[in-house]
């Protein structure tokens, strides 16, 4: 059984996330003839609601329920179903988005039933995102890694897109990196601009920076940094109006395009970049759009972006980050030296051919069949896990704030093993 929420999320890529993770899971049913059903609820579950499931658990007999949205959160069903003598309780595989460390009380309310009462798989989209969730675990028996897929009836190479593409936007032969995803301050896209200006003042490439996706005011709310309405927009307009005239022209935002002319944009760019910093960056599904679309990737190397470097080696660069007082970025030589050696990597159809084994619904489909057989289940949460669940329960809004209003200790030892590569 997979569990979503009725409603679409308001982020697009938890609504791709979803869509294709159902797909996955469908896919099980077609290719090896196990029964898969769904079952939708509220963002706020009513109790019957809750009643409807546990019947249709019971009644079907259900061996495994995947959660596959990021809301509603499962304690209140699992509170409930603790309640409940089923004479089978199936096992539960929590597919962990990037609220996973914001959810942490939720997590902590059933954690002893987790322990206890129920077989529990959690299911990362990145090692990274793993090792974060094994430091506040007591092992890592039960944490897994299976990507967020991609539809790659959605996202793909053509040949036709890429030249109409190119021939609408005026592209000619330039060399044209592009960073797609929401614009905010810890994505870095401020810093991608100025990086870029530098590495067209040392190279004189003939090169093109595309930028798509919405604003985003969101600040640095893990140490209560708000921004105003509007003030992603405003220091948009004052890091352009900085560069070099000449370099203006070479920035272009295509505001917040639809799926279909993404795709276009993706075909019609030669590298996509992103320098992003975001405190819960667990995977990246812009990243492996592109990939999913043959583009080779500069990414930072943090969070979940590390991954793709193991799933296309010579296809995907990383930049060095390190853990800043206030924020996380890379150095502004270290991207225009990527953006310089950009031609070494991998050719077109080798990244579609690595993104196809590691991150199609296909290459994730039999990855969640080799879940769904094992029985190794999650045993508990450390003490590590408990402090970071308190300091949530008693400052939600600012909960790794410093005496000196920057990253406090407890973050910056949660979050270093962020920073980096993976070791092979």
């Amino acid at each position: 059984m997979v569990i979503k929420k009725k409603i679409q999320s308001q982020w697009r890529s938890c609504q791709s996330i979803t869509s294709n993770l159902l797909k996955a899971y469908q896919g099980l049913e077609k290719a090896e003839g196990k029964s898969v059903c769904s079952f939708e609820l509220s963002e706020e579950p009513a109790f019957d609601e809750f009643q409807e499931l546990s019947q249709l658990i019971q009644d079907e007999n259900i061996t495994h329920v995947a959660w596959i949205d990021h809301y509603p959160h499962p304690m209140e069903f699992l509170t409930y179903l603790k309640t409940l003598n089923l004479k089978r309780r199936p096992v539960f595989l929590f597919h962990i988005f990037g609220d996973f460390i914001l959810h942490a009380p939720m997590w902590k309310s059933i954690s002893t039933h987790i322990k206890s009462d129920f077989q529990v798989v959690f299911i990362c989209a990145s090692y990274k995102q793993a090792e974060l969730l094994g430091s506040l675990s007591d092992s890592d028996t039960g944490i897994v890694v299976v990507p967020f897929p991609v539809d790659g009836g959605e996202f793909f190479f053509d040949q036709n897109l890429r030249e109409s593409g190119r021939d609408s936007l005026g592209l000619e032969s330039k060399q044209v990196f592009l960073y797609s995803g929401r614009l905010s301050y810890q994505k870095n896209v401020l810093d991608l601009i100025h990086a870029f200006s530098h590495y067209l003042t040392i190279s004189q490439d003939d090169a093109m920076l595309l930028i798509t996706g919405p604003m985003d005011d969101l600040g640095a709310p893990y140490i209560g940094k708000e921004a105003l309405a509007g003030t992603f927009y405003f220091h948009w307009q004052e890091c352009m109006s900085v560069l070099p005239e000449e370099h203006q022209k070479r920035v272009l935002y295509l505001g917040n395009v639809s799926k279909e002319y993404l795709r276009e944009v993706y075909c019609a760019s030669d590298y996509y970049v992103s320098l992003s910093c975001h405190n819960d960056e667990d995977y990246g599904m812009a990243p492996a759009e592109a990939l999913m679309c043959g583009l080779p990737c500069i990414l930072s190397a943090w969070g979940g972006f590390s991954s793709f470097k193991r799933y296309c080696p010579s296809g995907v660069n990383l930049v060095d980050v390190k853990l800043g007082d206030n924020r996380q970025n890379p150095g502004l030589s270290g991207v225009a030296k990527n953006l310089l050696t950009a031609r070494d990597l991998s050719s077109r159809s080798e990244v579609l051919e690595s993104a196809k084994k590691s991150v199609s619904i296909e290459a994730v489909q039999e990855r969640l069949h080799e879940v769904i057989n094992s029985e190794e289940y999650f045993e508990s949460f450390n003490e590590k896990f408990y402090k970071l669940s308190s300091l949530f329960a008693s400052n939600p809004y600012a909960p790794f704030r410093s005496a000196k209003g920057g990253y406090n200790y407890f973050y910056r030892e949660l979050y270093e093993l962020y920073c980096g590569g993976l070791d092979d």
